[in-house]
């Protein structure tokens, strides 16, 4: 078994969004100890744009009472739809196999 299967049932499902997790992840617990609502969070990413061609030092200048830094070019400040919200694990860097292997 590899990841293939399930990236085939991606490119083949009709449905707006699709959640999986791998068998080995657990709930978060947010900084408040309570659980972190996953499905949520990548939810309202979804609904938020995205600002893909400049990075804004603000994590998410969409957030009610954020904003743009200065220099972020104002025709680029409406976004564009996000397609992908991908999340990692809490203080686990996801890196590839030759790079997991070189680290100490």
């Amino acid at each position: 078994r590899d990841a293939s299967i399930r990236n085939f049932g991606f490119l083949v499902s009709k449905k707006k969004y699709i959640l999986t997790m791998d068998d080995d992840t657990f709930p978060a617990r947010g900084p408040d100890g309570k659980m972190v609502n996953s499905f949520l969070e990548h939810y309202r990413n979804l609904q938020s744009n995205s600002t893909p061609s400049f990075f804004n030092t603000l994590y998410d200048p969409y957030r009610t009472g954020s904003d743009f830094v200065r220099g972020y070019p104002y025709s680029r400040r409406v976004g564009v739809p996000t397609a992908v919200s991908h999340g990692i694990w809490l203080n686990v860097p996801d890196y590839d196999a030759p790079t997991e292997l070189a680290k100490p």
